[in-house]
Parts: C-alpha cells; sequence; structure tokens
C-alpha cells in the first residue's frame, strides 16, 4: 500500500459550538482545511454527523478557488476514509471522481427557516474529457441512481445509499483508471 499523506493544513474548527445546527438535534462537527500547494488553491471541509446515536456520516467536500467550483469528493463510514480520499485528491485532483455540484454553493452547509441543517449530498457529475459519472438522487426511493457515460454510451452502474454509491462510484473508477481507460 501507498503511504499518502494529505498535503494540506492542519484542520480547523469551522462552525462555533452554540451555532443553532448543533441545537436542533443533529451534531456536526465541521473542519477546515486549505491545501498547502500554490496553484490551484483548494479548500477542504470534512463534516462529521450524527443524525442518531449511533451512526455517523463523514462527508468531504472542496473547493476550487481558482474557479469558484464546489465538489462532494465522497460520504464515508470513517474519518480514516475521507482522510485516504483527502490524500489522493491533495495529491493529484484527478484521482478522485469528484462531483460538481450546484446543490448548495461553498461552505455546502446551510440552515433552512425550519433549522433543519442541509448538506450537499453525493450527487453531481464528474468529467473528464468525454468521460463522465453521474450520480442522482432518485426522490421516490431515496436511492441514489449511478452511470458512467463514455461519449455516447451509457453504462448503468445501479442505485444505492449515499455511502454506498460513493464506494460503487470510486471502485468502478479505479478499476478503469488501473485499465487506463480513463485517460
Amino acid at each position: 500500500m501507498r503511504n499518502l499523506q494529505a498535503n494540506t493544513t492542519p484542520w480547523d474548527d469551522w462552525m462555533p459550538l452554540d451555532h443553532p445546527a448543533l441545537l436542533t438535534g443533529f451534531r456536526c462537527d465541521h473542519r477546515e482545511s486549505l491545501v498547502e500547494s500554490t496553484e490551484p488553491a483548494w479548500r477542504y471541509r470534512l463534516v462529521q454527523l450524527s443524525e442518531s446515536a449511533n451512526e455517523f456520516t463523514w462527508c468531504l467536500y472542496a473547493l476550487d478557488q481558482a474557479q469558484s467550483k464546489t465538489y462532494v469528493l465522497g460520504v464515508f463510514d470513517t474519518r480514516d476514509q475521507a482522510e485516504f480520499f483527502l490524500a489522493l485528491h491533495s495529491e493529484n485532483p484527478l484521482k478522485v471522481p469528484a462531483l460538481l455540484t450546484d446543490e448548495l454553493q461553498w461552505p455546502l452547509l446551510e440552515l433552512n427557516a425550519d433549522g433543519q441543517l442541509l448538506r450537499a449530498r453525493y450527487q453531481g457529475v464528474y468529467k473528464v474529457g468525454l468521460k463522465s459519472y453521474r450520480v442522482q438522487i432518485d426522490e421516490e426511493s431515496g436511492l441514489f441512481t449511478l452511470a458512467y457515460v463514455d461519449r455516447y454510451h451509457t453504462e448503468y452502474l445501479g442505485e444505492a445509499a449515499e455511502k454506498e454509491a460513493c464506494l460503487m462510484i470510486y471502485s468502478h473508477f479505479d478499476a478503469r483508471l488501473r485499465g487506463c481507460k480513463m485517460c
């Protein structure tokens, strides 16, 4: 296994402990980091969410400051998984299928009028040349629909819950990358 390290500054707390989102029964730990390279400048946000007492979700987001575009890098079970994706992305942004999202703008977290915390979900498009991955939420089932598009050919990859969708996309991406089909 390669020894990867994220080339970023240490994580900084982003949301104060008395923020209204923390008082609604939705536990959030926010961390923010800036990549230490000069160009392009990436800003990362790692969010730990707890919607129930026993289940945690780690969400990793990125902002390409040069182009003002926001990306969802992944949704994970553990912080270690998120840190691994961060290390891959900070080494070379093309090594992680980062989904361009327009769901929410940076900082990708908002409170609605009811005091509920909204976050960018694992959906969007990752595109390199004529090849892309598309992830969309099926409103009826709540599952994420996954597709790989190569020019005019679309390959349906399946439907899954959010965390599983992230891992399915990365597994497919990694298998294709190892075969140099994304190049």
